[in-house]
Formats: structure tokens, sequence, C-alpha cells
């Protein structure tokens, strides 16, 4: 079984105007971009996310620096390196 997802959003598309939510759902197709932005939140968010599987329940400050530092070196691939300064900027300071 395939599980689907319909957001809040497109149930009132779809309540707002049937037909609008069958064209603007099924026939544009999805442009995917990211932005520089994109980037960045989705690597820090990532960052954050393997954070919280790695730490215990309690850290002293220096061992949260620690852990936001080990999920940086994991996580960091070329694909940031652009970014790098930025996102050092909001997890390592």
């Amino acid at each position: 079984m395939v599980d689907k997802y319909i957001s809040p959003s497109a149930i009132s598309a779809y309540m707002s105007c049937p037909r609008r939510f069958y064209y603007y759902y099924n026939e544009y197709p999805r442009i995917e971009y990211e932005t520089d932005y994109l980037l960045v939140g989705g690597i820090v968010h990532k960052i954050i996310a393997r954070y919280y599987e790695i730490v215990p329940n309690y850290a002293t400050p220096t061992e949260v620096k620690m852990y936001v530092t080990k999920a940086y070196k994991e996580l960091m691939t070329p694909k940031y390196e652009p970014f790098r300064e930025r996102i050092e900027s909001l997890l390592l300071n």
C-alpha cells in the first residue's frame, strides 16, 4: 500500500475549487529549484536533526558544540562548500 499525503492547503484548494485543484496539482509540472537560502536552511536543518540523534539527554555547552561540530562534519558535502562561512556562522559560533 502506498501512503499518500494531502496537505491542508491542498484540501482547502480542492474545497474552494475542484477544477483549479485538478489543474494545479495534476496538469502543471512542478519546477524544482534550490536557492541559496533553501540550500543553507536545508543543511542547517539536517545538522540540527542529526545533532538530536547523537546527543545524550543532557549535555554541557561544550558538549553541545562538540556534537553540533560532529554533525556538521558528517553532513557537509561539496554542494554546500560555497555557503560554508554562512553555515558555520549560524551553527558554530
